[in-house]
Formats: structure tokens, C-alpha cells, sequence
């Protein structure tokens, strides 16, 4: 599976609260799946990139507050607690997501639409309302390549219209979008012979307009294991990060290195447990002070998917997750 550098770089500082963010963003905004073909080790379906094992059918995850009395972890209810509900078809890709505050009410959600051959035709968000916020649908080649987002605000008003283009491997060599008649962004990638892209230049236009340069080294297991960017916002001079990943025998990263420039800015030193799920993060500064160190304990099914996650930053317990997982028969 494949890992992203900066993402994992930023989820070791925020991992306590790893889904408490998720239940925020995910009911408000829906993340876009490029339609490519992807090396023969990628995630198959929804199920496997969110790590879930077995034929589940939903889970509702909530978090709460952690507190340590006395040397027992409790968990406590605040008005910011929130409570995410997701389904899953029977290929284990996602159809329905809700999200919920404390006093029971809806914050928002999304449903997806599927075609016979299991790609996304549509997806529409819904506000707290149940009414339709936005929506986005989907066209493919006869190849089964997404080639056309075409996205919707209110009241069915064309907001964004993305397109991409392949090549003859079926590999994404090329995507941009217009909005109101005008570009708004435009990427260009370059594809080695297992799909992996080890080149994208970005180009964003308007009032934020920067452009950007990256590339991406990986191991023969098709993981990211070094990524340079190259970033010059408008009116600014250009700014150069790096992240270098280890990785264990099994494709977990074991330690992110951060680059500014030519010089370390940080250092992540991360271990799991036999489900490949994160039990320790030691967070490091350029002058090697530890300035993070989070820790989890979960308690499993018996279809080794986490129910209960207690999470620790510093040695001090901060949250309590809970997941009510249900499975097909």
C-alpha cells in the first residue's frame, strides 16, 4: 500500500485527534479519487484503505474526552463530542456517511452512487438540513478511467467542471479545471512503468496563484520513500521540503524525516502493533527536542478491527475512541 510522505508527517502530530478531524471534514467535504489504474498492490476498495478487516457492513465511531482519575481512564462528554456513522456496500466501498453533534442532530453527510462495474457516478453532500449542499458526477472511458467531474453547488448551479487525460497505459498524465469559464488549476504528471507518479507540476491560478514542482522516489513495493518540493507562492521566493521515509519488511514507515531546504526540520520515529495500526509516534524538532510523543492502546474484535482506542500525548490521555462495527452475514 501506498504511503504519502507529507500526509503521514502531519498525521504524527495530530494523531490523538486523528478522528475527531475526520469526523469534522468528512461530513463536509468529500475527497476526490483519481480513476486510474494503480499498480497491482494498491487498495482494492474503501474497506482495505481505511484499514478495516472483514465484511463490514457500518461503523459509527465517536470520540470523547480522556481524563485520568485516580489511575483509571475515563471518558467524558463535551459539547464539541461528535459521532460519525458510515456504510459500506458488500465490495466494501462507501455509499453513505452522516455526521452528528452531542444533542443527536445531524451536522451533515454525503451518500455515492455506483455503476455496474463499481466505479462512483455521483455523490451528493447534504447540510444539516438533509437538503443536497453540493454534488459531483462522474463520466469514464471506455477503459473505466474517470475522465469528467462536473460539480454542483446549491440548487444544481455548475460550480467546477475538472477533466483528466491518460495514456495508452491508462496511467493520469494530465488534469485541470475551469470555474465560471475560467482555469483554475492545471497538473501535469509523469508516470514510471508501474504507475507510480514520479513528477507533478502544479499550477494554480488567481488571487492565490502559485506553482509548484514535486518528485517522488519509490521501493519496489511501489511505496513513497522520498519526496521533493519545490513551492513559489506568488510574489514569494520559492520554498524547497523533502520527506524520506523508512519502512519496515511489511511497508510501514518506521521513520519520516522532514527537510527545509538542505536541513533536517523534524524527525518521526513510529511504531505499530501486529495490526498495523500506530501504537507509538516520537516527534522530534531540527535540534532533537522531543516536542510530541503519542501513544495508543486499542482493544479489538474478533475480526481484528479496533473497537476502543485510548490516546496519549506526552503520557497524558486525551481521548477515547469508540467504533460500533457491524458486519454483512
Amino acid at each position: 500500500m501506498k504511503r504519502t510522505l507529507i500526509t503521514l508527517a502531519v498525521s504524527l502530530l495530530l494523531l490523538s485527534c486523528q478522528d475527531k478531524r475526520k469526523a469534522k471534514e468528512e461530513v463536509e467535504i468529500v475527497p476526490v479519487k483519481d480513476q486510474q489504474v494503480q499498480p497491482e498492490d494498491e487498495v482494492k476498495n474503501d474497506l482495505a484503505s481505511n484499514m478495516l478487516r472483514g465484511n463490514v457492513k457500518w461503523f459509527r465511531f465517536t470520540q470523547y474526552t480522556a481524563i485520568d482519575k485516580f489511575g483509571d481512564i475515563l471518558k467524558v462528554e463535551t459539547v464539541s463530542r461528535q459521532t460519525y456513522w458510515k456504510a459500506y456496500n458488500r465490495a466494501g466501498n462507501e455509499t453513505e456517511q452522516k455526521g452528528y453533534g452531542i444533542d443527536g442532530n445531524m451536522l451533515g453527510g454525503y451518500e455515492r452512487d455506483y455503476d455496474r462495474g463499481g466505479k462512483v457516478v455521483l455523490i451528493n453532500q447534504f447540510d444539516s438540513g438533509g437538503k443536497i449542499s453540493t454534488s459531483q458526477s462522474y463520466k469514464y472511458d471506455h477503459m473505466g478511467n474517470n475522465i469528467e467531474m462536473i460539480s454542483y453547488g446549491k440548487d444544481g448551479i455548475l460550480a467546477q467542471i475538472d477533466s483528466f487525460i491518460y495514456d495508452d497505459r491508462g496511467y493520469q498524465i494530465k488534469r485541470w479545471a475551469y470555474r465560471e469559464g475560467e482555469l483554475i488549476y492545471k497538473i501535469i504528471y509523469t508516470n514510471d512503468n508501474r504507475g507510480n507518479q514520479i513528477e507533478e507540476k502544479q499550477e494554480y491560478f488567481g488571487i492565490y496563484s502559485y506553482t509548484s514542482f514535486t518528485t517522488k522516489t519509490y521501493d519496489e513495493k511501489n511505496n513513497v520513500i522520498d519526496q521533493n518540493s519545490w513551492t513559489a507562492p506568488l510574489n514569494s521566493d520559492t520554498v524547497h521540503t523533502r520527506y524520506m521515509n523508512i519502512l519496515d519488511s511489511v511497508g510501514n514507515t518506521i521513520e519520516a524525516i522532514g527537510y527545509r531546504g538542505d536541513s533536517i526540520h523534524s524527525n518521526h520515529f513510529v511504531s505499530y502493533d501486529n495490526m498495523r495500526n500506530i501504537i507509538k509516534s516520537k516527534s522530534y524538532s531540527s535540534d532533537g527536542t522531543l516536542y510530541n510523543y503519542v501513544k495508543n492502546e486499542y482493544e479489538y474484535d474478533d475480526q481484528g478491527n479496533w473497537i476502543k482506542r485510548i490516546g496519549y500525548s506526552n503520557s497524558i490521555p486525551t481521548v477515547i475512541d469508540e467504533r460500533e462495527i457491524k458486519y454483512y452475514e
